[in-house]
């Protein structure tokens, strides 16, 4: 697996992040990306782009099997936090990507990454994984992992330092089976899914939230199972977290036939 770590000149977050992989060892090559100099470490080329992370829509250029792009978490309520998510847009695409369409979540990978977030976390931040939301788009396996929520935490060496210690172990990681899922409904910041990720047998991919519901309908959930990589093999449901749509969802899911699970299985 060729991983490939891209990072924003524009973004704070970014850019402590990627100090943070120099203090670990990554170091600058003669090659250069965007003007910027190539970090490498053991193989992994880490690359600076001048716009922002989501419209960096060309990076299927760049020679990898896997993204991951390093980044800062925005959020009204301003949490400290510590997050990972999958990329697509559900409906319209706002920042970055196509509408209606999806990246390739690595399910194992996401899963991974918010175990070892919440290992490390020895600051206090809120560790969680995102619904999958933003661009760029990607044919690509690719997943974002963000410092938030303010300015103050873009640049806290500590909470950097976590970010890339966890990007270091996930470069050195070897997945294992594990059943892979799509979550629908609840929040954002999917507090429900949560613990599946941290102690279960389940890997979840992508998830949709509550305020998503209207876009998914069948052929969303399909695209959302076979981008989910390894291919979802059922679903979870935060029930709770559906609201009016429940009944809805609960069909469009009995005609595919997929395997249902909920939250509160858990």
């Amino acid at each position: 697996m060729q991983f490939a770590i891209i990072v924003s000149a524009s973004d704070p977050a970014g850019q402590t992040i990627k100090k943070a992989l120099c203090t670990l060892g990554f170091a600058a090559t003669d090659e250069c990306y965007h003007s910027y100099p190539v970090l490498q470490w053991q193989g992994t080329k880490l690359y600076t782009v001048a716009k922002e992370s989501v419209f960096f829509e060309e990076c299927d250029t760049v020679a990898a099997d896997f993204f991951i792009f390093a980044t800062k978490h925005q959020s009204k309520a301003g949490v400290p936090s510590l997050c990972t998510h999958a990329v697509g847009n559900w409906g319209n695409a706002e920042l970055g990507g196509a509408p209606v369409q999806l990246g390739v979540a690595p399910a194992q990978y996401l899963k991974r990454a918010v175990q070892l977030l919440e290992e490390k976390n020895t600051i206090g931040y809120e560790v969680f994984q995102e619904a999958t939301h933003h661009g760029p788009a990607s044919k690509r396996p690719l997943l974002f992992i963000e410092i938030g929520s303010s300015d103050k935490e873009y640049h806290a060496t500590d909470a950097g330092r976590i970010i890339a210690e966890t990007v270091i172990d996930l470069l050195s990681w070897k997945p294992h089976t594990v059943k892979t899922a799509v979550g629908i409904g609840g929040l954002h910041h999917t507090p429900s899914f949560k613990k599946i990720q941290l102690s279960s047998d389940i890997a979840l991919g992508h998830i949709c939230p509550k305020y998503n519901l209207a876009h998914l309908n069948r052929v969303m959930l399909e695209q959302a199972l076979v981008r989910t990589q390894p291919k979802a093999e059922l679903v979870v449901l935060d029930w709770k977290g559906l609201g009016e749509q429940k009944e809805r969802i609960k069909g469009i899911v009995a005609e595919l036939g997929v395997p249902v699970l909920r939250t509160q299985n858990f």
